[in-house]
């Protein structure tokens, strides 16, 4: 007999709205392995991804990945004075 996984609802909110929705997910993770000679890539990757994230405040990203396109796409909405220093570091890395 096949064994159903069990499962914790988890409150997610939505937006600057705040609405709540429920959503019941695994308790067991999907485990992914991956060799070892690209795990280095991996985390330079995922350093490229959030390199700009100011954990300090609260964020929301949204990743559009389409498997047929050339680009995955991420926004971050972030807080406005984070998004003030963003510009700002931006700036000082442009030259005239």
């Amino acid at each position: 007999m096949e064994q159903q996984p069990t499962t914790k609802e988890f409150v997610f909110k939505e937006g600057v709205y705040g609405e709540e929705h429920k959503v019941e997910l695994c308790s067991s993770p999907i485990t992914h392995m991956s060799f070892t000679k690209d795990f280095a890539t991996m985390v330079q990757l995922f350093r490229s991804i959030t390199r700009d994230l100011d954990f300090s405040h609260p964020f929301r990203m949204v990743i559009e990945y389409n498997p047929e396109q050339m680009r995955v796409k991420r926004d971050v909405f972030a807080p406005k004075e984070v998004v003030e220093q963003y510009i700002q570091k931006v700036k000082g890395n442009v030259k005239d």
